[in-house]
């Protein structure tokens, strides 16, 4: 199985990959590498998500269906991205590919003034979010034999990959301008 770990490092490494590419066209192909790994990843996490969907259709206990669930979304919705990346890395190596890759093409035109600064200041909103949910969580740690604190810190973890993704917006929106 994928740790979460693994996943935030492939997401970290997707967005440096991204963000340090010029825009298509004149975007060199990714690496037989990169490539492989994707690949590998794509393949693990379809192992992954029948095992979770298992969990889910075998156990009686609506906590761990309820758990379950919400893992097997997440991991649905990165597999989705995770393939749509491998579109893109495709039609790089080979325009004539088809499929519905990322649409990673130029700006279409300039972006609102102001936006770049909007998702800085959201990053820091989310930054702040992950500290008093950390806190919420550590401070009730044995409410729902610990459920809840388990689902406060998966949230505080989400957003600080929203920041993350919001740090990249205000940078590329920042370049746009």
């Amino acid at each position: 199985m994928t740790t979460q770990m693994e996943r935030s490092s492939l997401w970290e490494a997707v967005i440096d990959v991204v963000s340090h590419s010029p825009a298509p066209p004149h975007r060199e192909p990714l690496s037989e590498k990169l490539e492989q790994v994707m690949r590998h990843h794509v393949a693990a996490e379809e192992d992954s998500m029948e095992s979770y969907r298992e969990l889910v259709r075998g156990s009686g206990d609506p906590v761990v269906q309820l758990l379950m669930r919400a893992v097997l979304e997440d991991e649905e919705h990165h597999h989705g991205l995770l393939q749509r990346l491998m579109v893109q890395f495709e039609q790089e190596m080979d325009p004539a590919t088809p499929g519905e890759g990322l649409g990673l093409g130029p700006p279409e035109g300039p972006s609102t003034p102001g936006l770049s600064a909007m998702a800085e200041t959201l990053a820091d909103q989310e930054r702040e979010g992950v500290h008093r949910l950390r806190k919420l969580a550590k401070e009730y740690k044995d409410v729902y034999s610990g459920l809840f604190s388990v689902l406060i810190d998966g949230i505080a973890s989400d957003s600080e990959k929203h920041e993350r993704v919001l740090r990249f917006v205000g940078r590329r929106l920042r370049a746009d301008g």
